[in-house]
């Protein structure tokens, strides 16, 4: 039997000063309340991922691998791999973020996202005040209401996205 709910949003030690758990501690305890599926979700880094999957290997628990990102105007997104390629992608999503901070900044934005989402599965987390979301979130939320078949709005609404992100 399934449980009811999924923990997408899991943060182990491998998080520096968020999280006082090894990834495998959070494995089983997680099997221990009932869980069959949790989401490890470390802010700007997968290096709890190899110990996690050993450890729900073990456990008979399904490990959904992922990653919080912080980008630079301060918005949060959990991105999960949909495949082979969305690992790559993410992986050069976070050595690209690294190397362009100094010591201890991840330096990330919307801009650079674009390569890697199509084989990211991304979930934003919305800031307290969401009057605060940066313009091109705004603009990310406005594609849902924005596309109709019927009205062929949909391609400007996702120039007008790529504009706000500076791809276009």
């Amino acid at each position: 039997m399934s449980a009811p709910y999924v923990e997408l949003q899991v943060t182990s030690s491998f998080s520096f000063l968020r999280s006082g758990s090894q990834p495998d501690e959070l494995i089983f305890q997680a099997k221990a309340l009932g869980y069959d599926t949790i989401g490890l979700t470390d802010w700007n880094t997968v290096a709890g991922v190899i110990r996690a999957h050993l450890a729900a290997h073990e456990a008979g628990l399904r490990l959904l691998p992922g990653c919080r990102l912080a980008l630079r105007d301060g918005s949060a997104l959990l991105a999960y791999p949909r495949n082979r390629a969305g690992w790559a992608g993410l992986c050069q999503l976070l050595t690209l973020g690294h190397h362009r901070g100094e010591r201890e900044v991840f330096h990330l934005g919307w801009e650079d996202l674009v390569a890697a989402a199509p084989d990211l599965f991304l979930i934003l987390l919305p800031p307290e005040d969401l009057a605060a979301l940066p313009e091109p979130v705004q603009s990310l939320l406005d594609l849902p209401r924005a596309f109709s078949f019927q009205s062929g709005s949909y391609p400007a609404a996702v120039k007008k996205f790529a504009h706000s992100v500076g791809v276009i």
